[in-house]
């Protein structure tokens, strides 16, 4: 049987690009990272992805968030491609410490906190937690770092979303880790004046230990609803990945609303940022 263990980065780039073009089993869940193809990719990238159970061990979320750390900076000088970054948080989130990681993050204070806090209009709340691995409580949206790891916790009410959402020159991964979500996913097809064509890749509902990730390249755009009323994520962002390039963190969407046009695509209309928080 072939190996992958002596193909070089580009040729496990290509190989990890054809998988994740497969269509809606690609990476999302822990089982895909446990086995098949998958696996043996991990395997083969020690330093994107863990072997299985490696980071289950005491002690573990430090090394774990250093890991989540790590791979950001890697995609910030331009050491791994926004695919690669993904297939890393993949395998990094397959193998969360889920209980440390919400012993570090005081989560038994943090969730009823949250859970009585006036969502307002919005239905949803956002508090920073670290960038790298030093705790930031407190960062403003204005001061976050460019090219380094930002990663928060989000409460959202149940029956409200993260809206429909794109974004440029930008990474992100959500975690489960309370209550359940229902995760929509596209792929950016073109960009018009008014409106994104988008094609669909992912609808599901996702429990605790579930992840959804998006980049320019690969589920350009997401939209997360709360299923229940303890729905929390744990999320991980790059901004402004190349200096080089525009950023925009939001590019806000009616995916709802969309039109059906040809090849199985959508045409979604942008919208404000305050008209998306009103409609989802």
């Amino acid at each position: 049987m072939r190996t992958l263990a002596n193909l070089t980065p580009a040729r496990v780039s290509n190989k990890i690009s054809r998988l994740m073009k497969r269509g809606p089993e690609r990476i999302r869940f822990r089982e895909t990272l446990q086995g098949g193809p998958l696996g043996l990719l991990a395997s083969s990238l020690p330093s994107f992805v863990p072997r299985n159970g490696l980071m289950r061990a005491a002690g573990a979320f430090e090394p774990w968030l250093a890991q989540v750390a790590k791979l950001s900076r890697d995609l910030g000088t331009g050491r791994i491609s926004q695919t690669e970054w993904q297939f890393g948080m993949a395998g990094l989130y397959a193998n969360v410490p889920l209980a440390e990681l919400l012993t570090a993050i005081d989560f038994d204070r943090l969730k009823p906190d949250m859970m009585t806090r006036d969502l307002g209009r919005r239905g949803l709340v956002f508090d920073p937690l670290f960038v790298g691995t030093k705790q930031s409580r407190g960062l403003s949206v204005a001061d976050e770092p460019d090219r380094m790891l930002v990663s928060k916790v989000a409460h959202i009410r149940k029956g409200r979303s993260i809206p429909p959402h794109g974004h440029r020159n930008m990474v992100s991964a959500f975690l489960v880790i309370s209550g359940d979500f229902r995760v929509r996913q596209y792929d950016k097809v073109a960009e018009e004046r008014d409106s994104l064509i988008i094609r669909p890749t992912v609808d599901e509902v996702a429990g605790v230990g579930s992840w959804s990730d998006a980049s320019d390249e690969r589920n350009n755009i997401h939209w997360l609803t709360a299923m229940s009323d303890d729905s929390f994520l744990f999320t991980a962002k790059v901004v402004r990945v190349d200096r080089r390039k525009r950023f925009e963190g939001h590019i806000d969407i009616d995916a709802g609303r969309a039109e059906e046009i040809a090849g199985g695509n959508l045409r979604a209309r942008k919208i404000s940022y305050a008209e998306s928080h009103e409609l989802y």
